[in-house]
């Protein structure tokens, strides 16, 4: 059964001409409801526009929710057999705040 947003979706995929065969789609997807709901919709629509997907999640560290939101995006891409690729930010924005904090304190 498609649903509006199924439908809506496969119509924007063919204004952008995604429905070449074979082509490859690297989805960015952050574990909110959008990017959950667009994985799910181009999952569902992966076989009538014959392309493959892959998932990049990148942990900024900066939301309470962020470690969460990445084992959900595990969870749900291992569950759909989707390749998934992820990046931690959250040491290298931690170094640059402690870098902004000492110059900081060494301009005072």
């Amino acid at each position: 059964m498609n649903t509006l947003f199924i439908t809506c979706l496969s119509d924007s995929l063919k204004e952008v001409n995604i429905p070449e065969s074979g082509r490859h789609l690297l989805v960015a997807v952050s574990g909110g409801e959008d990017s959950m709901c667009l994985l799910h919709g181009l999952i569902k629509l992966k076989s009538v526009f014959d392309v493959d997907i892959s998932v990049m999640h990148v942990n900024h560290g900066l939301r309470a929710t962020a470690d969460n939101d990445q084992r959900l995006v595990e969870g749900f891409t291992a569950k759909n057999n989707i390749p998934l690729y992820t990046h931690s930010l959250k040491n290298e924005l931690r170094a640059s705040r402690s870098e902004e904090h000492t110059s900081e304190l060494q301009s005072h």
